[in-house]
């Protein structure tokens, strides 16, 4: 179908991995802290999609740290991409140069609602949250076009559904 095409068109260009299923971070790495997953669906997607402005997710807790979801366009290769990031809430509390949570890892899911069967995702290797980093993440995680593309699966309703599983 459409979005099985649109799935695998989007692999085939290197944004990603699309699958029937993923495995959960704790069945292919051996990780031994804390742990958590978010997931973020975000209404009237288009309206926020053509602001110019990042959004922010609620705050959610993994350990003993506050988290937010952040998603946003930037410009790059000739084109807008979709830019995720995990942010850590709380850092202009932390003195300069201070690194807390060290992660193992972090994998963002950019849901397919379309039969929930294909998944685009990113894992990213965290060095840690700082004052000056607050965020880490992937800035050029699918190209907005191809988010936005009708029949895609990802914006279904004009919902988007976004999903990070943290690993600390």
């Amino acid at each position: 179908g459409t979005a099985a095409a649109a799935a695998t068109k989007l692999a085939t260009q290197g944004y990603g991995q699309v699958v029937p299923q993923i495995p959960a971070l704790s069945d292919w790495l051996d990780l031994h802290g804390d742990r958590g997953d978010y997931t973020w669906v975000i209404p009237d997607c288009a309206a926020a999609i053509t602001a110019d402005r990042d959004l922010e997710s609620p705050e959610f807790v993994v350990g003993s740290q506050a988290f937010r979801l952040v998603i946003g366009l930037v410009r790059g290769y000739g084109q807008q991409w979709a830019a995720v990031w995990l942010e850590a809430v709380g850092t202009q509390d932390w003195a300069a140069g201070k690194v807390v949570h060290t992660c193992a890892a972090v994998r963002f899911t950019l849901v397919n609602r379309i039969g929930n069967l294909s998944h685009v995702w990113s894992v990213v290797p965290l060095q840690g949250f700082t004052a000056e980093q607050p965020r880490i993440g992937v800035e050029r995680f699918l190209p907005a076009s191809a988010v936005t593309q009708p029949g895609s699966g990802f914006v279904v309703r004009d919902k988007l559904t976004l999903r990070v599983e943290v690993a600390l």
